[in-house]
């Protein structure tokens, strides 16, 4: 008779310190790496296009946050083997099925699922709280899907091309409209190109602001999960006030030669720092929004109810 403390389950295999399972996740990493060196160098051959030119960065981010992040693993178990192989055996199916049926963005993404399963497999399933966000963190170093990236970039130059023009027309600047992505400024015009869509700005500041939520550990849950959502709106924000800007130079008269210096090199230093102070602001707005303070005990102010056992120790005794 096989009693319930030595279940298959919870058969601990442990390693004998922590180092040794840092060196057992580098060496499997690495192992992974090797065999996904075509998919790889195919996501390296993406981050030579503009749009996604900081792709190199992702994964030293990455390891900062998981660094950073870390904590204890747990033992090593017959269970959390099972789950981990399991994980790595469901990214090695997507990585088979990306491949055969030539869908690159699920074959290069799913290294990420098998990553995650060699940080199940040695630290346990606790380390899906603190490695697991960092690890998909590295979804920001691949390139988006064609089709969505073609859809999505048309209507956002649309958009940004007419939002400006509200703006513009906002401001008093009358001789202003726009036409699909083009805007027009005093008979001048001005072209929403694919580089000044904002998509562009919008991976790269979705990035940002994930690892600006991962670090603020010391914020609730929905504070993070509003911060990375704001994200978007505060990317196409950034990006048409920097067309609004140049399209106002226009209606000031400023030559073209300068309107189209200060919209390609000036403004587009600025509007990275623009997006992220917009950002911090909202932290700090969020911060004191809510104030989380301990509850020490159920009573409150001016409806103090006091424990039962008070209230029979104050009863007078019965009469004999």
């Amino acid at each position: 008779m096989i009693s319930d403390d030595t279940s298959f389950g919870d058969k601990s295999l442990g390693l004998p310190n922590e180092t040794w399972k840092w060196i057992g996740i580098g060496s499997m990493t690495m192992l992974l790496i090797f065999l996904y060196l075509p998919s790889l160098n195919a996501t390296r051959f993406a981050w030579r296009n503009p749009q996604y030119s900081h792709g190199w960065l992702i994964p030293v981010i990455a390891c900062i946050l998981l660094w950073l992040r870390r904590e204890p693993f747990e033992k090593m178990t017959i269970k959390q083997i099972l789950i981990g192989g399991g994980i790595i055996l469901f990214g090695a199916l997507c990585s088979h099925e990306g491949s055969a049926r030539l869908i690159e963005t699920l074959a290069r993404t799913s290294l990420i699922p098998c990553i995650i399963g060699v940080f199940v497999l040695f630290g346990g399933l606790r380390t899906l709280i603190w490695a697991a966000p960092a690890i998909l963190f590295l979804i920001f170093m691949h390139p988006l899907p064609m089709f969505f990236e073609s859809e999505v970039l048309g209507r956002l130059q649309i958009m940004a091309a007419w939002s400006s023009c509200f703006l513009l027309q906002l401001f008093g600047i009358s001789d202003v409209y726009s036409e699909a992505y083009m805007l027009y400024v005093n008979g001048l015009p001005l072209e929403v190109a694919n580089q000044c869509s904002g998509l562009r700005m919008l991976t790269i500041f979705m990035a940002f602001a994930m690892a600006f939520a991962l670090l603020a550990t010391n914020r609730p849950i929905w504070e993070r999960v509003v911060l990375f959502i704001s994200s978007v709106p505060i990317a196409l924000f950034v990006n048409i006030f920097r067309i609004t800007l140049t399209g106002f130079l226009f209606g000031m008269k400023v030559p073209s030669e300068i309107a189209h210096a200060i919209f390609h090199d000036m403004a587009g230093l600025i509007m990275m720092p623009l997006a992220i102070g917009l950002l911090y602001i909202e932290y700090q707005f969020l911060s004191h929004l809510v104030i989380e303070e301990p509850v020490e005990s159920f009573t409150q102010p001016g409806f103090n109810i006091p424990p039962a056992s008070d209230i029979q120790s104050e009863q007078p005794p019965a009469e004999q």
